[in-house]
C-alpha cells in the first residue's frame, strides 16, 4: 500500500511540473509573437506615413502649376477669338463698300438709260440674225466714253478705226429734238445680199450682229445744240473680218422695218 500511494504522489507531482513547464512555453512563445506584430503594425504605418507625405507634398507642387497652365490656356484661346473676330471684320468691310462703288457711277451716268436702250435694241436684232447676246461691259464703257469725248473734240468720228475693238458712231447735232441712231445704223438693210455679204452689208449693220462679238460697251459726249452729240459703241471680238462673214452672219429671221417702227429710240 505504502508503495502504490509514494508512485501516485510521484506521478502527480510530474505532470503538475510538466504543466507548469508547457504553460511557461506557451507564454514564451505568445511574448515573442507581440513584438513581431507590433514590429510589422509600425513598418505598415511607416510606409502609409511615407505614401502620404509623398501624394500630399506633389499635390501641393502641382496645383499652382496646373493652375497656371489653365490660365495661360484659357487666356490664349480668348486672344485667338479676339484675332478671329478682327479678321471676319476687315473682311466684311471692302465686300460691303464695292457694290456701293459702282452703283454710285451707275446712278451718276447722265446717258445710262439712253445707253442701256441701245444695248438692247442690239440684242433684239442679234437675236433675229441667230446671234448671241452682247454682254455689258463697264471697262469697255468708260473706253467708249472717252473716246466719244475725244472724238467729238478734235471731229474725227467719221473715219476712225480702232484695231483692237470694232467702233459704231453716230453724230446728232442737238440731241434733245433728234436722236436716232438705230435707224442710222441700220441703213441699207434693203440691199444685203447674203450671198455677197462682204460687199453689200453696211459695216455698221455686220458689226452689231456680228455672231463672234461677245461684249459691248457705249459712251455719249453731249456739248449742246451748238456742237451737237457724238454716240459711240464698241465691240469685243471686234467683227467685219474678211473671210469670215458668211460663219458669222445669218440671214434675219424678221424684216427690220417691222423691228424699227417698234421702236422709240430708233
Amino acid at each position: 500500500m505504502l508503495f502504490f500511494y509514494s508512485n501516485y504522489y510521484i506521478a502527480l507531482i510530474l505532470s503538475i511540473i510538466f504543466f507548469q513547464c508547457q504553460a511557461l512555453e506557451n507564454g514564451a512563445r505568445s511574448n515573442d509573437i507581440v513584438p513581431l506584430n507590433l514590429f510589422q503594425n509600425d513598418e505598415f504605418s511607416r510606409n502609409i506615413i511615407k505614401r502620404d507625405t509623398k501624394i500630399d507634398f506633389n499635390a501641393e507642387d502641382k496645383e499652382p502649376e496646373q493652375l497656371k497652365k489653365t490660365l495661360i490656356l484659357s487666356n490664349q484661346h480668348q486672344n485667338n477669338k479676339k484675332k478671329s473676330l478682327k479678321k471676319r471684320k476687315t473682311k466684311r468691310h471692302p465686300n460691303n463698300r464695292k457694290p456701293k462703288k459702282s452703283s454710285k457711277k451707275l446712278i451718276n451716268d447722265k446717258f445710262v438709260h439712253e445707253k442701256f436702250a441701245i444695248i438692247s435694241l442690239f440684242n433684239e436684232l442679234r437675236l433675229q440674225h441667230y446671234s448671241p447676246v452682247l454682254e455689258y461691259n463697264y471697262k469697255l464703257s468708260q473706253e467708249a466714253q472717252k473716246l466719244a469725248i475725244k472724238l467729238l473734240k478734235t471731229k474725227k468720228w467719221k473715219h476712225y478705226k480702232n484695231s483692237k475693238y470694232g467702233v459704231i458712231t453716230y453724230f446728232t447735232p442737238n440731241m434733245k429734238t433728234q436722236y436716232t441712231p438705230i435707224h442710222y445704223w441700220i441703213k441699207g438693210e434693203k440691199k444685203i445680199n447674203y450671198k455677197n455679204l462682204e460687199k453689200t452689208i453696211p459695216r455698221n449693220y455686220a458689226q452689231i450682229v456680228w455672231a463672234s462679238s461677245k461684249q459691248i460697251g457705249c459712251g455719249i459726249s453731249d456739248k449742246g445744240p451748238k456742237k451737237g452729240s457724238l454716240t459711240l459703241c464698241l465691240f469685243s471680238p471686234k467683227g467685219n473680218i474678211k473671210g469670215k462673214y458668211k460663219s458669222n452672219i445669218r440671214k434675219s429671221i424678221v424684216h427690220t422695218k417691222k423691228f424699227t417702227q417698234k421702236k422709240v429710240i430708233c
